[in-house]
């Protein structure tokens, strides 16, 4: 895991950020104050479609091998 870059560790961390926050909006565990017609639930959705999005795009070079791969492109 050593490697990897800063960019792919945000992007990583974004996704699961989304993912965990539709989980809890999809189970229910959300605060009702902030749940006004279902724009939550909207937003949630909206953040999860777009940092899965994003993370699939980029090249997430986890692997040693990824990793020599991108150093050999560059």
């Amino acid at each position: 895991m050593k490697g990897v870059s800063a960019e792919t560790w945000i992007r990583t961390a974004v996704l699961l950020a989304a993912l965990v926050n539709q989980a809890l909006v999809t189970l229910g565990v959300s605060d009702r104050q902030a749940d006004v017609d279902g724009w939550v639930r909207y937003a949630s959705y909206i953040l999860t479609c777009v940092s899965a999005a994003w993370s699939w795009w980029k090249n997430n070079s986890f692997t040693d091998a990824a990793q020599n791969a991108d150093k050999m492109l560059k």
